[in-house]
């Protein structure tokens, strides 16, 4: 089954700092700090029609402001991937009812895996990436975290981050998953 978590976007943010942010919580709850290998990049982006066009070197510095995107603004969906653990996912921003006080509504990240551990382990170090960066709250609807509905991304990458130094990346994707309710 592929896996969706969003996050209330309260902060802006560009893509690059989200692909640092989100390549070192990766290393983190594997338990491979400094692992080169292990690098979340961004391999294009949707386009209207269904069709993918590589992200240039500018589009990773463009600032997205969550108090800046109005009606009309399309929605943007970056495809993301780390091929040493065979996995990628989607990161999609796209706005949900007007900006007001509701914590439910405003400017949104979702990200989505595909259906494998790899993919599910660099979403949720994508969605922590999200919610550090961009000052929000991890929503887990379907509670496969194991933490409540909102949760920080700080708390998650704590309750995640592997003390083992040595596993293999099977081994390490395994024990990820397993302090969630995916694995």
């Amino acid at each position: 089954m592929s896996v969706e978590w969003s996050v209330r976007v309260n902060r802006s943010f560009t893509l690059d700092e989200v692909l640092r942010s989100s390549t070192a919580h990766l290393q983190e709850i594997l338990g491979s700090p400094g692992d080169e290998s292990l690098t979340v990049i961004a391999t294009s982006t949707l386009v209207a029609g269904g069709g993918r066009r590589p992200i240039e070197p500018q589009g990773l510095a463009e600032i997205y402001d969550p108090y800046s995107w109005g009606a009309g603004t399309e929605s943007i969906d970056f495809l993301l991937e780390v091929p040493a653990i065979g996995g990628g996912c989607s990161l999609g921003l796209a706005e949900f009812l007007p900006r007001g006080d509701d914590p439910e509504s405003g400017l949104f990240a979702y990200v989505t895996s595909d259906r494998t551990d790899g993919s599910y382990v660099l979403s949720i170090a994508m969605s922590i990436a999200i919610a550090v960066c961009a000052a929000g709250q991890i929503v887990d609807d379907a509670n496969l975290l194991g933490s409540g509905r909102l949760i920080e991304g700080e708390e998650l990458l704590e309750k995640l981050r592997s003390s083992e130094r040595d596993q293999t990346l099977d081994a390490a994707i395994a024990t990820v998953l397993a302090g969630t309710k995916i694995g």
